[in-house]
């Protein structure tokens, strides 16, 4: 019986190993993708990419990349989190750092709440002069967003402290010390955990530049139930890869500039992730407790949208057996387009890779902007869908609410299978029915009235033929 039993885990796995899998991945300036995003042949918002959208693509499968989740979902789940009376947050004014929890099973289907997510500045009533973020989170705190055991909104859930990391690295409480902003983030199945940081930092007295890697070995995490860092044992983060070694990976891979030259610094490490072919090398610091690490997938400043290994001594990496970049720093390679200024020169700022599956539908806003300024005259409010089924026929559900006093914006939770897991509108919702083009896109446009109140429009999307929810959108009128 254990026999079968561990013939049948080794055959999931292998089929697994063959599966194509799918990068996930956030750019650090705008960029475009591949097809402009285009509905019905016009270009579209959905083609446009910032560092608050999350990007996939299938190397080898797509065509082009494609958006995913962005602003005006996340606006849905966390509403006016800092109580300013304003649902255009800087929550995700560039997202640092993105992956998965290694110690959890991956998503069937990928949604926010799936993400170990971490922003560039503090938000939600976090302190980050005190490093105090029991609300929102501090640029060092990596986060999730769960529902609130109420039911009705969503929290910030932190996965694992600024305090904790500034413990790691011998800095808490330290009067010298600014914080730590974490730049970049990935952690393998032993529960290691692995962060770059913005900007130079002591690491238990070493001088760790920021293109530098280091750990925090799974030995010296203490975890809840929930599986989050609770604690860490002072002093015990290890560098991983320190500036030299980053510099000569990058060296190795033989990149080139606008200019020609070889490009023989990074400058900025900002995604890491682990490399899916394997395989382990051994890092600056050598410990009992972590004496290889795996091989790991990073991009930074000067390299744009293309992603190294350390394997080989520093190459481009593959996925699906197809490279993720150019030589020349071009776009194509991820989906995007190569004669954009942005989409061809933008580096990454979030990274990972998952068993690839089908998308969640997705609503979307025009230019990403949550806030349309409706007063006095009124203003056009533009939702986008995408990743419905093509040619088929789809509903638009759109709702208006006036937040008097109430920085959340309810939901409920809905039936497994439905895909996204949460319905925000009321039951008196408008319907709005359309067919999606050939590519499963679609789009509305309306006048938001001038009521001289804030208001927020709502919206969800069902996929009338595979009878799924998408995830929510919303327009702030102030």
């Amino acid at each position: 019986m254990m026999r079968s039993i561990l013939a049948l885990a080794l055959l999931a796995a292998a089929a697994a190993a063959q599966a194509p899998q799918a990068l996930v991945f956030v750019m650090n300036d705008d960029g475009t993708t591949a097809d402009f995003g285009a509905i019905a042949g016009q270009p579209s918002a959905l083609g446009d990419l910032y560092d608050t959208t999350l990007v996939r693509f299938v190397p080898g499968t797509d065509a082009s990349a494609a958006k995913v989740a962005g602003l005006p979902e996340w606006a849905c789940l966390l509403g006016d989190e800092d109580g300013d009376f304003d649902f255009w947050e800087g929550i995700f004014d560039d997202l640092d750092a993105l992956g998965l929890h290694a110690l959890l099973p991956p998503p069937a289907r990928l949604t926010s709440g799936s993400l170990i997510l971490s922003c560039e500045a503090a938000f939600g009533g976090a302190l980050e002069s005190s490093v105090y973020d029991s609300l929102g989170a501090c640029d060092g705190t990596l986060f999730r967003l769960d529902r609130a055991p109420g039911g009705a909104t969503y929290l910030v859930h932190r996965f694992l402290t600024e305090a904790s990391v500034l413990a790691a690295i011998g800095q808490l409480g330290q009067p010298d010390s600014d914080g730590v902003d974490v730049d970049a983030f990935a952690m393998d199945p032993d529960g290691n955990i692995y962060l770059s940081f913005r900007v130079n930092e002591a690491v238990n007295g070493t001088v760790l530049e920021d293109d530098g890697v280091l750990a925090l070995p799974w030995s010296t995490l203490s975890w809840d139930s929930d599986l989050d860092v609770i604690d860490v044992v002072p002093g015990s983060a290890v560098i991983v890869l320190d500036a030299l070694a980053v510099n000569t990976l990058v060296l190795h891979a033989g990149l080139k500039n606008a200019s020609g030259n070889t490009i023989t610094t990074l400058t900025d490490l900002q995604a890491l992730e682990l490399d899916p072919q394997g395989g382990s090398f051994v890092p600056v610091q050598v410990t009992p407790g972590l004496p290889a690490v795996p091989h790991l997938l990073f991009n930074g400043q000067t390299i744009g949208p293309v992603v190294l290994t350390t394997r080989n001594g520093g190459v481009i990496a593959a996925l699906n057996g197809q490279p993720l970049g150019t030589t020349t720093l071009s776009g194509s390679a991820l989906g995007l387009d190569p004669g954009s200024s942005s989409g061809a020169t933008s580096d990454l700022n979030g990274l990972l890779v998952m068993p690839d599956s089908l998308p969640v539908p997705m609503l979307d806003v025009t230019d990403g902007e949550v806030d349309v300024h409706a007063a006095p005259e009124g203003a056009t409010v533009e939702f986008l869908g995408a990743h419905f089924t093509p040619g088929a026929a789809a509903l638009l559900l759109l709702d208006g609410w006036v937040p008097l006093g109430s920085p959340d914006i309810s939901s409920v939770p809905v039936k497994p299978g439905l895909v996204y897991p949460d319905y925000y509108l009321s039951p008196f919702a408008l319907l709005v029915p359309v067919v999606t083009d050939a590519a499963g896109r679609f789009r509305v446009s309306f006048t938001a009235p001038p009521l001289h109140l804030s208001y927020l429009v709502l919206a969800q999307a069902a996929d009338v033929v595979r009878k799924e929810l998408s995830s929510p959108a919303l327009a702030w009128c102030p």
